[in-house]
Formats: structure tokens, sequence, C-alpha cells
């Protein structure tokens, strides 16, 4: 909280200032989603300014709210949730076609900066999900900036499309990671091409995939502050075998391993102490029984909640500090013990 409240007035006067410095709500100056692929000209690097900037406003409008909302200040909170309103109201008229479910002209970053911030309508989503889909089968490699780079993976693992996310991962074509791995990167770029405008090959920029890393393939989120209360809900494309993950918090550090082993998996899950974690397990394969054991010992499947996220179903476990071995197993496992 003591953050909060020492930059909170500063967040007001900015979002007062954005709201003065564009009457329309629809940001049309900046960076937008800078370093997007381009014919290395200094235009063509502002990528989507339109969609990305309007909706960051949008965002930190809402998130304005949250602070305004902890802090007890309620008329604020009441003036930003309006506005975030007001600028969903705008985006939606200026840049959203709903027969098509295209944003602005469809392009990747934006079809997915606005699933990602929360500005299309609940019933709308699945439409810009759909464009999107088409949108990436259509261009067979990534076209994103900073900015859609970064949300790509919490996106495409939210609507189900982890697999896409994958293709796209491992795809040697340019632009994207692949290709520049096929041409011997060994730290990331400042853009995807390896000579340009910018030339630093060892750039921080597109960097920010690497934090869904372990909050969508491992799964690891905080569901109260400081990881008092966290989830694991680990997301895996067909291709990864395992996943193994180290988070330090202010509450302790939290590992996570899991492996894909005889149509089901094994964790070892270590939960700081004073901490509670709710473990979801994925179910491989829905069509088979499983039997669920805790290091050698089994347990009654029936006693724990089932939840469904991202397309998969889930084995929900509440666990507190400890150290856990968890193996979800078609039963027919039990017989070759």
């Amino acid at each position: 909280m003591g953050p909060v409240r020492k930059h909170y007035d500063q967040f007001k006067a900015l979002l007062h200032f954005l709201e003065t410095k564009s009457p329309s709500l629809i940001w049309s100056e900046g960076f937008g989603d800078w370093c997007n692929p381009n014919d290395n000209t200094w235009p063509t690097t502002f990528g989507s300014v339109e969609v990305v900037n309007t909706c960051l406003f949008y965002y930190f409008a809402r998130m304005t709210a949250e602070f305004a909302a902890l802090l007890g200040r309620t008329e604020d909170e009441a003036w930003c949730r309006d506005l975030a309103g007001r600028i969903q109201a705008a985006f939606l008229a200026a840049d959203y076609e709903p027969e098509s479910g295209c944003v602005k002209t469809g392009r990747q970053t934006e079809q997915l900066m606005p699933l990602y911030v929360g500005i299309m309508p609940t019933d709308q989503e699945q439409r810009v999900t759909d464009a999107l889909q088409k949108r990436i089968q259509a261009d067979g490699a990534l076209d994103t900036g900073g900015y859609g780079t970064m949300v790509l993976l919490p996106v495409l693992a939210k609507y189900g499309l982890i697999e896409t996310f994958d293709r796209l991962m491992q795809n040697p074509a340019y632009p994207g990671f692949g290709w520049q791995i096929a041409n011997g990167a060994t730290s990331l770029w400042e853009q995807w091409a390896y000579e340009g405008i910018m030339h630093s090959h060892n750039h921080i920029f597109i960097a920010g995939i690497d934090a869904f890393f372990y909050q969508v393939l491992a799964g690891i989120s905080p569901t109260l502050p400081g990881f008092r209360e966290f989830k694991i809900r680990p997301v895996l494309p067909r291709s990864m075998t395992f996943v193994r993950s180290q988070v330090r918090t202010v509450s302790g550090l939290i590992e996570f391993d899991l492996e894909k082993i005889s149509q089901g998996v094994a964790t070892r899950l270590t939960v700081p102490p004073n901490t509670r974690c709710a473990l979801h397990l994925p179910v491989v394969d829905e069509t088979v029984d499983y039997v669920l054991f805790d290091g050698e010992r089994l347990l009654d499947l029936s006693l724990y909640e089932t939840v469904r996220a991202c397309g998969i179903k889930y084995i929900q476990i509440p666990v507190g500090g400890g150290i856990y071995q968890y193996r979800l197993v078609p039963r027919q496992y039990i017989y070759q013990l």
C-alpha cells in the first residue's frame, strides 16, 4: 500500500492530463507497438499506435480506479471507472468491426491488446479471438513489436490457443524468435531484423514475453498481495514435455516442476511457509480414468474439485507451506508399479 499511497496523486494527475489532452479519448500519438516488423525506415517502426495507446489509456484508468478503491477514495474510483467506460465506448465506435471481429486493420497486435487489457465486451471476445487466429494463420509468423510480443502468450493461452503460440515460437521464418535463433542469436535483439536502423544485439526490449514463461507455462500467479496466496495452473503445448520454474517472492521461494509421464503428469512443488497455494494439475486426456498419488500414497480423486480454464480441465489441490510430490496418472499405471 505504501507505494500506491505515495504515488496516487501523480497517477490521478496524469489521468486528468490524458483526458484533457485527447477529448475524443482516442490516442493516435506515441510509439504504439514499437519495433514491429518494418522496412528499416523510422516511420514504419511505430506500429498500431491508435489501438495500443488507447488500450493503455483504458488500462491505466482501470488500474487507477483499483488504487482509488484501495485508498478508500470513492469519488475518485467512480470517476476513473466512468472514464474507463467512456474510453471503451469511444474505442469500440472508432476501431472495432463487430461483424468480422477485426480491430482497426486486424494486425496481430491490434487483436491482442484489446483482449489483454479487457476493453472488449465479453460477448465480443470470441469474435476478436477468431479473427486473431485467422490473421496468425494467414501471416504464418509473428507480426508484433514490443507490446504485441509481450501479451502474445497470456492472450493465446487464455483463449485455448497455446498450440498456436508454440508454432509461432518454433517457426524459423522471419520475423520471430525462431528466426533469430536460426541466424545465430545468443541474446535478444533490439528489433526482429539483424541489420537495420537500430543495431543492438543485446537488448531487453522484446524480452517482456519471458515473464509469462513462469506465469503461463508454469502457471504461477498471486491471488493475494505478496504471494500470501497463489495459484499454479500450468499451460503446456503438446511439444513441451516438462517445465521447471522458480519464483522468488517476498513470502519466500516458490519452486514448481512438472513432467508429462504415461499420459499423465508428475509434479514437485515447494510452497513457502505461512502461504497457501491452489495447485491445478492438468488432465492430459479427458477420456482416461485417472488416479492421484501424493508421493506413494493413493488419494481419493473424488474429494478434489475440477475447474476448466484455457481449454484445459484441471484437478485443484489446496496446499499450505511444505514440499509436495503429486502424480496424476491413468489407473492402469497402478498395475505397472
